[in-house]
């Protein structure tokens, strides 16, 4: 794929309204390669204090489904996903997230994403399956 199609992939992940929402940024894009960066908010703040989980499981399905998307040219939807919380997160800390293809067929990849603090810790690690959109 060419430059053009990552520029305007780019354009397209970050102009979402869910991204937006979110306050997701494109660090690098590569094929088969993506690094995200979400400042801290206090409205992903849970009851305890402490970074909601479905924040952290949103933010790795948003590295893997771009991901993916660097890989294909066409429309994704997760099909699975699984998420292993390994540590809680500063609350007021910015959170990393990449992703990288472990294997691409012709309909359906398996991503991993992981996710970490402003410290380079790891916080989680995540594996989707992810299909084409059918007739895309």
């Amino acid at each position: 794929m060419d430059k053009a199609y990552y520029e305007q992939l780019w354009q397209e992940f970050e102009t979402s309204p869910f991204w937006v929402f979110m306050t997701i940024k494109i660090e690098s894009l590569e094929e088969g390669s993506v690094k995200l960066v979400m400042p801290p908010s206090e409205n992903y703040v849970n009851l305890n204090g402490g970074v909601h989980g479905g924040v952290l499981t949103s933010l790795l399905d948003s590295v893997m489904g771009l991901t993916v998307r660097s890989t294909w040219d066409v429309p994704a939807v997760t099909q699975s996903l699984t998420v292993q919380f390994l540590r809680a997160p500063k609350p007021d800390e910015a959170l990393f997230a990449s992703g990288s293809v472990v294997k691409a067929g012709r309909t359906v990849a398996s991503i991993e994403g992981r996710l970490f603090g402003a410290d380079g810790r790891q916080l989680a690690l995540g594996i989707g399956t992810f299909m084409k959109v059918p007739g895309a």
